[in-house]
């Protein structure tokens, strides 16, 4: 029997049942070829999500790169500045000896301006941080949904060739476990993910306020000090890479075909 092109695509994940030391439980995808048209139709809807946690993994990893092209310009942008503070406080210092008062003044201003924009950019750098450990998280959300749908279409792969009496050489314990783990394993990454965007909203929005103050200040406008943010904390995904989970992408609203991630380009 001719297998269907989606089947084909799958045939990696499915392979030939309980190979002895692989990684995952398996199932023989010429088998799943030989059930009953209704049956195959059944699988659509696994099928698809598998598809689509795919498009999310690959999505989500644009994002990650684009996340550290972002902090690697922003650190570009702080030692520049931080370069300028300090050429503008040798200037201040030089300034009372055989300086007009106005040229002092200016020299002050400078070396003020500065200090300012070496605040905002050691902000923006936070905040650069805390975006890159948010797409991080984002990432391994991907890759547990990815592996999660793949688990769930095993099961209901399995329960087709179950009711066709063609299950016998599966070991469907272990199917059922992985998929127990996977759907565990999607809930932590979602959880993780969904910590770091309030961490890292709370960097963006101190950011935001340092910039506005610095511009006030630039105005000659008197602002009230911004307070700063808590301390960056290290998604556990950065200090220790977690195993490749997997997880049903299509579930909760924090599914990350759901929550779009804004990219370098969306960034001030």
């Amino acid at each position: 029997m001719r297998l269907r092109p989606w089947t084909l695509a799958l045939a990696p994940l499915l392979l030939v049942g309980g190979c002895a030391g692989s990684r995952h439980a398996t199932i023989d995808a010429a088998t799943v070829a030989r059930l009953p048209e209704p049956m195959r139709q059944s699988l659509n809807n696994e099928e698809q999500a598998v598809t689509v946690a795919e498009a999310n993994l690959q999505a989500a990893q644009r994002s990650l790169e684009e996340a550290r092209d972002f902090r690697t310009l922003v650190g570009s942008q702080l030692s520049v500045a931080q370069s300028h503070l300090t050429a503008a406080e040798q200037q201040r210092l030089l300034g009372p000896e055989g300086h007009k008062q106005v040229q002092v003044r200016a020299a002050e201003q400078a070396a003020e301006q500065a200090e300012r924009q070496v605040s905002t950019l050691q902000a923006k750098q936070d905040y650069a941080d805390r975006l890159l450990a948010l797409r991080q998280a984002r990432f391994d959300e991907a890759q547990a949904g990815l592996e999660a749908a793949r688990a769930n279409y095993k099961v209901a792969a399995l329960n087709a060739l179950t009711k066709e009496g063609a299950a016998n050489q599966i070991d469907r314990r272990r199917i059922l476990d992985e998929k127990s783990t996977a759907d565990r394993q999607l809930a932590d990454a979602r959880m993780r993910a969904a910590q770091f965007e309030g961490f890292t909203a709370q960097a963006r929005a101190h950011w935001d306020q340092l910039r506005r103050a610095s511009q006030s200040a630039s105005r000659g406008t008197t602002v009230l000090p911004p307070t700063a943010p808590p301390e960056l904390l290290t998604p556990p995904s950065l200090s220790a890479p977690s195993a490749p989970p997997p997880g049903g992408v299509n579930q909760g609203p924090s599914a990350p075909e759901s929550v779009p991630l804004p990219t370098p380009n969306q960034l001030p």
